[in-house]
């Protein structure tokens, strides 16, 4: 943290996220994912992580479309870290070292849900190497970073 990042440890933390799992500790499912069954997974009031995102995602968002599994939901999370154009930020947040990274929407129009954003955007945790969210939005503004946040 102390001294500046090469552009080879920048590759590194790439090919790291890019591989990295998804986070599956148990979460609080969003409350209109409650009772509902999806791809075979019915909600209730906690759910691991990978699957409530992915609902949220779907169901209550719209950002990617019905019948998007949680392989390519994955997918999706994990390709920003691939893009061309990927925009990379790192900042402590409760205490965790993080990993946002942006990028233009490039998933398949085929997975692409009507409320479908221009950007995605992934937050990975460097501690425990997983990718904690992923979703869509219209702009960095919609995010929330700390003071302190440094764009690499």
């Amino acid at each position: 943290r102390d001294k500046p990042l090469t552009s080879d440890d920048v590759e590194r933390i790439l090919e790291q996220i890019a591989k990295a799992p998804f986070s599956t500790r148990l979460v609080v499912v969003h409350p209109d994912l409650l009772g509902v069954e999806y791809l075979g997974y019915r909600y209730s009031e906690y759910a691991p992580s990978d699957l409530a995102h992915l609902g949220k995602r779907v169901i209550v968002e719209a950002q990617w479309k019905q019948g998007t599994t949680l392989a390519h939901y994955l997918t999706d999370a994990r390709s920003v870290a691939r893009h061309k154009e990927v925009r990379i930020v790192v900042y402590r947040s409760r205490g965790v070292n993080r990993v946002g990274l942006l990028c233009p929407n490039g998933i398949p129009k085929e997975r692409m849900g009507i409320n479908a954003r221009p950007w995605l955007w992934v937050v990975y945790d460097a501690d425990r190497d997983i990718i904690t969210t992923g979703y869509q939005i219209s702009g960095i503004g919609n995010v929330w970073l700390p003071e302190d946040a440094r764009w690499l």
